[in-house]
């Protein structure tokens, strides 16, 4: 499953996280493997979350949460991406 690092307040629409794949962090992602209807994970430094990926209004993609799936990290956990840097 494809792992999308992503601000979870930059929103297309309710539900739908706009993803960038040109983020450092998304670096590792060849878009080219992005489609519409697949299946990913969404993270940040304290939620994660999958998605389903289509394509937005505004953002070249955009991702539509399944609620039932999120997951707060831990606060001992949240600097993790810091080596990421």
């Amino acid at each position: 499953m494809l792992r999308f690092y992503v601000d979870f307040n930059y929103c297309d629409d309710v539900d739908l996280i706009v993803v960038r794949a040109d983020l450092r962090l998304n670096a590792e992602i060849d878009e080219s493997s992005l489609i519409e209807d697949l299946r990913v994970l969404l993270y940040d430094e304290s939620l994660e979350c999958e998605a389903i990926l289509r394509r937005g209004k505004r953002g070249q993609w955009v991702a539509k949460l399944d609620r039932g799936t999120l997951r707060d990290i831990p606060e001992d956990q949240w600097g993790r991406l810091d080596t990421a840097n």
